[in-house]
């Protein structure tokens, strides 16, 4: 992971561009539950349990339950429309 982090890193650079490492968070997805550390440069990315993505939140586990959820809710919602 650090080797294609700091790939991207250094092809931002090199066009005049950088990585936003406040807002650049890393989620490890595997059966072992050891921490990932993922460098650019001297600053260390943080590790976060979930993220959310275009609307779906996904976890560590690699599933994204709650988007599952929110789009059970979001058709209830519209078929109670059709109703009226």
């Amino acid at each position: 992971m650090n080797v294609i982090v700091n790939r991207v890193h250094n092809a931002a650079v090199s066009v005049g561009m950088r990585l936003n490492v406040k807002k650049t968070e890393t989620v490890g997805v595997s059966d072992g539950k050891s921490p990932i550390t993922v460098k650019v440069g001297p600053d260390t990315l943080r590790e976060v349990h979930s993220f959310k993505y275009r609307g779906a939140r996904f976890n560590a586990e690699a599933t994204c339950v709650e988007a599952v959820k929110r789009g059970w809710v979001s058709q209830e919602r519209m078929d109670s429309l059709n109703t009226l």
